[in-house]
């Protein structure tokens, strides 16, 4: 649980500052040089002898006090610097600040702007293949830096976007799409009143950086993809298709059981993919898989496409107000006859050094798609209950605790598909995050939740 603090970035500065003995600036939050965290730091026995800023020290000898320096002079503590990212020890025991190491190659000295972005009212459109923001009047016109960030063919690159400072207002509705997963990155703050969403949808089409949905009966894309559903000999019976994995098991397609005759089973739900939670790559969810077609080969149901991958990087603080919204859940399974398996949820990184969450942060599952030509399944979840399923039939996605999709049912003829597992949030902080009013998907002290002291070199 974080520390009782205000709830306001300055209220969380004024808290930490307090309870570590910082001596900062926490009106300007400013940074000094050579910024960078190791807030585990174990002090050295000698120099931690005597926290309390009293006398009995060698002069000439350096120590870390919280996130100051300080020097001891005349047999006294005394204050020298405040280290915006930590202070640390190196391998010979001298004090130094330490640099924060950002993830995906992010460089907060070459890869930020120097305009200060306001999303305006309405629907802005980044898309990460061709590096563009579309905002309702036209192209952006603030001034920002892209990069393409190469990584393994397999999970392609990482389009990293940068400015000053990013506010994305109540009323202002930011939707990433295209195929690179993408990094927002800020030399000072990330502010989101309004909605960021980059989820996958229900006719395959994953959210940027997720593994596509099943197509043309085929299963879902990546490791964790859902299997497609099966069709008896005639066609007249179809089961219903797996929803993604990731974090979860992803649910199980309807098996239908004909009162004669042999049951035809539901596609098998995606495994769950092992996330690397310290070190992993930005990578969204997995597919679900397609239903089988009709005796002429036609009406696949398409899997829901994985939800996206969305960093967000904050020299100074990120925060999500109680309107806000960050959004990467599994796009819904469809429903042609069968219902096809939803999408599992992508991943949210956010690294900073001050984190405060009072609104939802999301990585759900999709819903599973309904039988006969029903209702495919809803996008992931913008909250922590599990996302609805298609219908009767179609099985709900993973949230909050209950991290695996449900199973679709099945009517006389067809299955519904399964839901898509939750995926993956990791908060990187110097302070511990204020998360208490916020709305985080999936929980804490699940396998789908990751909290760490930020890395640092």
């Amino acid at each position: 649980m974080s520390p009782p603090c205000g709830r306001s970035l300055l209220g969380i500065a004024l808290a930490t500052t307090a309870m570590l003995g910082c001596q900062f600036d926490v009106q300007g939050l400013d940074i000094p040089d050579g910024a960078g965290v190791d807030v585990t730091q174990v002090l050295d026995a000698e120099v931690d002898a005597d926290l309390d800023g009293g006398g009995g020290c060698t002069n000439g000898v350096q120590r870390c006090h919280g996130l100051d320096v300080e020097d001891c002079e005349d047999g006294e503590w005394t204050f020298n610097k405040t280290c915006f990212w930590g202070c640390a020890y190196n391998e010979e025991d001298r004090v130094y600040c330490a640099s924060p190491l950002w993830a995906e190659n992010v460089n907060m000295a070459n890869d930020v702007g120097t305009g200060a972005w306001v999303a305006d009212q309405g629907l802005t459109v980044i898309n990460t293949d061709d590096w563009t923001i579309t905002t309702p009047s036209g192209p952006l016109a603030v001034d920002f830096k892209v990069r393409e960030h190469l990584r393994s063919v397999d999970i392609g690159p990482v389009t990293i976007i940068g400015f000053a400072e990013i506010q994305i207002p109540d009323g202002a509705r930011v939707e990433v799409e295209g195929t690179q997963a993408l990094a927002l990155v800020a030399s000072g703050s990330i502010v989101i009143a309004g909605e960021l969403m980059a989820q996958g949808r229900s006719d395959g089409t994953p959210g940027p950086g997720g593994y596509p949905g099943g197509l043309e009966g085929g299963a879902g894309g990546g490791s964790g993809g859902g299997a497609p559903g099966a069709k008896s000999s005639t066609a007249l019976l179809k089961s219903g298709a797996g929803g993604g994995g990731h974090t979860g098991l992803g649910g199980d397609g309807g098996t239908v059981v004909p009162i004669a005759g042999s049951p035809v089973a539901g596609g098998p739900g995606g495994t769950i993919v092992t996330v690397d939670t310290v070190d992993g790559s930005l990578v969204g969810g997995h597919g679900g898989g397609s239903t089988a077609g009709d005796v002429l080969e036609q009406n696949k149901a398409p899997g829901g496409g994985g939800g996206g991958a969305l960093m967000l990087a904050a020299q100074v603080a990120l925060e999500v107000l109680a309107t806000g919204v960050v959004n990467v859940g599994g796009g819904g399974g469809s429903s042609r006859g069968a219902g096809a398996g939803g999408g599992s949820g992508g991943m949210v990184l956010i690294q900073t050094h001050i984190c405060l969450i009072e609104g939802v942060v999301a990585a759900n599952g999709g819903g599973g798609g309904d039988v006969e030509s029903g209702e495919s399944g809803e996008a992931g979840s913008s909250g922590d209950l599990p996302t609805p399923g298609g219908g009767a039939h179609g099985g709900d996605g993973g949230a909050g605790s209950d991290l695996a999709g449900v199973g679709g049912t099945a009517n006389d003829f067809n299955g519904g598909g399964g839901g898509g597992s939750a995926g993956f949030i990791r908060i990187d902080t110097v302070m511990p995050p204020d998360i208490d009013l916020g709305t985080i998907s999936p929980h804490e002290l699940t396998a789908g939740h990751a909290q760490n002291a930020f890395p640092t070199y």
